[in-house]
């Protein structure tokens, strides 16, 4: 988990956050800490949900696509060549169901983000406005 904990990190340049989610508690945040890894592993093995998210300050540089199929992510985050387009970072959610972080450049309004979550195929129930993806 270390080590997807330094993925994490580079890809969002060590500014992200963590959460735990209970579906009758509700959700806390804790620390993005290699520490907190034996926490979240039991918080897992609980039946809780472990998700995380870019930090505020570069939030709208990030945009998260939810309940996708490996056919429409060679369709929409692929080359041709099967290469991977920029600034994308995959996560299996279950078996055979995807979500895609994409890094942008710019800040995206939220107008913005929902108009290409639209195109892309995004889970139309999932709004990116504080939107929190599964952590790997």
């Amino acid at each position: 988990m270390q080590s997807i904990f330094q993925k994490l990190n580079r890809y969002f340049c060590v500014k992200w956050q963590l959460a735990v989610l209970d579906l009758n508690l509700g959700r806390w945040i804790i620390s993005s800490s290699n520490k907190n890894i034996p926490y979240l592993k039991a918080e897992n093995a609980k039946g809780r949900h472990i998700l995380l998210q870019p930090i505020l300050s570069i939030f709208p540089y990030y945009m998260m696509v939810d309940d996708l199929s490996i056919t429409t992510i060679h369709l929409h985050h692929k080359y041709s060549d099967c290469t991977w387009k920029p600034g994308r970072m995959v996560v299996e959610t279950s078996p055979e169901n995807y979500q895609v972080w994409i890094h942008s450049n710019r800040s995206l309004p939220i107008d913005e983000k929902r108009h290409w979550l639209k195109k892309l195929c995004n889970d139309p129930g999932a709004d990116p406005n504080n939107r929190w993806g599964r952590c790997p």
